[in-house]
């Protein structure tokens, strides 16, 4: 691992949302959920409830694991938040259009799934993976073609384990392509040590 604190932040920050082992705590609350559906628990606002209460401490735990491992970084000013927020707002839009005029198709989703396609080839060499997000999210947009997806158990059970099994391969995937941008880093930091000291 390089010690040189400038290169790890610029790396970092360039990886900043490969902080993959985050999301699986989040993958078990849907994971959760969906056998609380499955089962059709009565009490399955308690469940959802204690679920994220474990969640957020694993996740700021698992955060400073990352902090300690690969240093302290924010988000760039010009952070996807804002993009986050623009998907956000499209969806909200675009979701009741489908149900208004009975599309056997979820544009809202499929928005989602479109624009997380367009950002993984954008940025292909370390968020390549995330085709496999926009894959899913574009697949439950059209099945099963229905206009109100959440009144329908088969799409909510496939949206809540397959969301989970998805946020688990792709925190593992993130994880192992964050720590393989450092591992690639260290050998040409170290070949400039040693033509410095020439």
């Amino acid at each position: 691992m390089s010690h040189d604190p400038e290169s790890i932040r610029r790396l970092t920050l360039s990886a900043r949302y490969l902080r993959g082992l985050e999301q699986i705590p989040v993958a078990l609350v849907f994971f959760g959920m969906g056998a609380a559906d499955v089962f059709d628990f009565a009490w399955s606002p308690i469940i959802f409830v204690a679920l994220f209460a474990l969640a957020v401490p694993a996740i700021l735990a698992i955060n400073r694991y990352y902090d300690r491992r690969f240093g302290v970084v924010k988000a760039p000013a010009r952070s996807i938040g804002r993009t986050w927020a623009i998907m956000l707002i499209a969806f909200f839009i675009l979701q009741p259009v489908s149900a208004l005029f009975a599309l056997p198709v979820q544009l809202g989703f499929l928005a989602l799934g479109l624009a997380v396609a367009v950002h993984a080839l954008r940025n292909f060499r370390l968020e390549g993976q995330r085709l496999l997000v926009a894959i899913f999210l574009v697949f439950i947009s059209v099945w099963p073609p229905i206009t109100v997806p959440w009144e329908n158990e088969h799409w909510r059970v496939t949206a809540q384990f397959g969301f989970a099994a998805v946020c688990i391969v792709m925190g593992i995937w993130d994880h192992r392509a964050l720590v393989k941008a450092f591992e690639r880093a260290r050998p040409a930091e170290m070949d400039q040590v040693s033509l410095g000291s020439r």
